[in-house]
Formats: structure tokens, C-alpha cells, sequence
């Protein structure tokens, strides 16, 4: 004879049932948190970067001077739409057409050029580079959206200068010292220098909202140039601040994406060859590589460099039993 069930039993195999699909939901749902927290990227992640590179192109987001009491041997001014010296014999020149004033000039000894900085205007585009003569660098400005509000900047000069301009071409005789001031175009300018004294090192930060490192290399063709555009990383360590001690190497030619919130040049070095970036950034994207591969720390990265995967897991199992007993505790009644 078959016996017959009580309502106490069915009410605790309704019970248990519950606390196992309790259970399986619990499991899933710290299951569920883990796989997010290993998906969902630190936006925006901190970043320090050390690049070595031929080449470097950035945006300024207020006004700003680049280069300032740099030494050099040669200044190149291309694009200026005033040129006013102060010495005899070379009188102040104003550009005729919009390609401005090119401006070259040259000395014998040792101090004899400074360049007394570069302005670089709210939300300018600058690109600095190495060029294929040693200790030689080449800095354009392009204006947002015109120069017209940009200041001048000088080049002191003492001594005898090889000057070639649109209005002097010869050797002008700075003497104890003197400045030769420049306007810019009206939309760019270009500064070649070459450097006295290696390295020359930035004495100030500079605050940016975009960079990238690249060159645009011009191909020759008989029907027409062809121009690509390469990394122009020589070498590099990347450093997620949000993981300590998690340093990603870029290798010569790596491709280096970044999509900035804000950062900081904390200090741009030049020397005989190539150029040496000091970066403190915050971004909302960064990749390396043709693939775009995200280097972006995840949540849980950051958890677990923060908290050890001991404590980690130790706070997980730490809660299960917690919320089964909760469960429990409300299904029994």
C-alpha cells in the first residue's frame, strides 16, 4: 500500500528546491560579476609613458610655449608673416603672399642663437620631429582656427650671424647681443633647429589633449608621390597607473593609439638623434598594434592588484554563505 505524502513533506521538498535554484542563482550572479568586472575596461584608465621616437604630433588645449631658452647653432623660420630685426642693414620684412617669410639664420660660435620660446596658441596642433641631419629638429604649429591672436617670438643673436631672408642675404653683425622677432603666419609656422648643446630638455610641462607618434614618409613615384604614414616609436614602457607595477614594453615600429581625456608633457627631451617623450595621461582608449589591440586594464585587474587574489576570493566565499543563509533563512520561514 502506497503511502501517502503529508503537506510537511511537500512543503520541505518545495523548500529545498528553492534554496538549489537560490543557489544556482547566487552562484551565476557572483559568476556573472566576476566575467563583467573581467570585460568592463578602467575608463579613464592612468597612464605614464618613456617614448623614444623620430617623431611626435600633439594638441594644446590652452596657450602655452614650447622650447624656451633653447641653444642653437642654426634657427630655420618658414611661414612668418613679420620679420623685425634690430640690426643695421637689415631692414623689417612683411610677407606678400599667404606662405609668409622663410628666414634662415646661422652662427659661428659657440652662444650665439637662443631661441626664447615658441607660442603655441589654445587648441594648436603641434608636430616636433627629427630630421636626417644630426642634432636637427623640426617643430610645426598649425593654428585653430587662425594666428592672427598668436604673439611674436625672438631669436637672440650676438655676434656675426649668416642671415639669408626676403630681404637680406650676408652676415649681420648682432654685437653684444640683440633679438630678431618673428609673427606668425596665418595659419602655421615652422621652426628648424639645430641644436647647440645635447640634450636639450623641456624646463616646463605642457598640457595636452591629444597625441600621436607617427612620421609621414613620402615615397618617390614617377606619376606621383605616394605619402605613408608610420609609428614613429623607437622604443617605449607604457605604465598602467590603475595596476601597479603592470608595464607594457613597445618595441621599435610598435603602432601607439591613444585616446586622451587630458594628459601632460611632463618633459620633452632632444638629442642627437631622436626625441624622448615623458607622459602623464589619462585615457579613455589605448591600444597598440595594426589590430588595435585595447591595452585598457579591466576592473577586475584593478581589483585584484589592489586587493590580492587571496582577498578576493576570500571576500567571494566569504559572501555565498552569507546570502545562502539569507535565502534560507527566507524561504524557511
Amino acid at each position: 500500500m502506497r503511502r501517502r505524502r503529508r503537506p510537511q513533506d511537500d512543503a520541505r521538498e518545495r523548500t529545498r528546491r528553492r534554496l538549489r535554484v537560490a543557489a544556482l542563482a547566487v552562484a551565476l550572479a557572483v559568476s556573472a560579476a566576476a566575467l563583467t568586472a573581467s570585460l568592463v575596461k578602467v575608463r579613464p584608465a592612468r597612464i605614464s609613458a618613456l617614448v623614444r621616437a623620430t617623431g611626435v604630433a600633439f594638441r594644446v588645449p590652452r596657450a602655452q610655449v614650447l622650447a624656451v631658452d633653447l641653444a642653437a647653432r642654426r634657427v630655420t623660420v618658414s611661414g612668418a608673416s613679420h620679420v623685425l630685426p634690430s640690426v643695421p642693414g637689415w631692414a623689417p620684412e612683411h610677407a606678400e603672399t599667404a606662405n609668409g617669410l622663410n628666414t634662415s639664420m646661422e652662427a659661428d660660435s659657440g652662444d650665439a642663437l637662443t631661441l626664447g620660446g615658441i607660442p603655441l596658441p589654445a587648441g594648436s596642433s603641434v608636430r616636433v620631429e627629427s630630421t636626417a641631419e644630426a642634432r636637427t629638429f623640426r617643430v610645426h604649429v598649425t593654428c585653430a582656427p587662425s594666428c592672427d591672436s598668436v604673439p611674436g617670438f625672438k631669436v637672440d643673436a650676438r655676434g656675426p650671424v649668416a642671415v639669408v631672408s626676403a630681404g637680406f642675404d650676408g652676415t649681420a653683425d648682432f654685437g653684444s647681443g640683440r633679438p630678431v622677432w618673428f609673427s606668425y603666419g596665418t595659419k602655421a609656422l615652422t621652426v628648424e633647429v639645430e641644436l647647440l648643446v645635447v640634450p636639450f630638455e623641456s624646463a616646463e610641462p605642457l598640457d595636452i589633449d591629444a597625441l600621436r607618434f607617427d612620421r609621414r614618409t613620402v615615397y618617390a613615384d614617377p606619376v606621383a608621390p605616394r605619402e605613408r604614414i608610420l609609428s614613429s616609436v623607437r622604443a617605449g614602457t607604457i605604465r598602467l597607473e590603475d595596476v601597479p607595477g603592470k608595464e607594457i614594453q613597445l618595441p621599435r615600429g610598435e603602432e601607439l593609439h591613444l585616446d586622451l581625456r587630458a594628459g601632460s608633457l611632463r618633459q620633452l627631451t632632444l638629442d642627437s638623434a631622436a626625441l624622448e617623450v615623458n607622459l602623464l595621461a589619462s585615457a579613455d582608449g589605448f591600444a597598440t598594434g595594426t589590430t588595435h589591440r585595447s591595452r585598457l586594464p579591466s576592473q577586475l585587474e584593478r581589483l585584484h592588484s589592489h586587493l590580492g587574489l587571496h582577498l578576493v576570493l576570500a571576500t567571494v566565499l566569504a559572501v555565498f554563505p552569507i546570502l545562502f543563509g539569507l535565502t534560507r533563512w527566507w524561504f524557511e520561514g
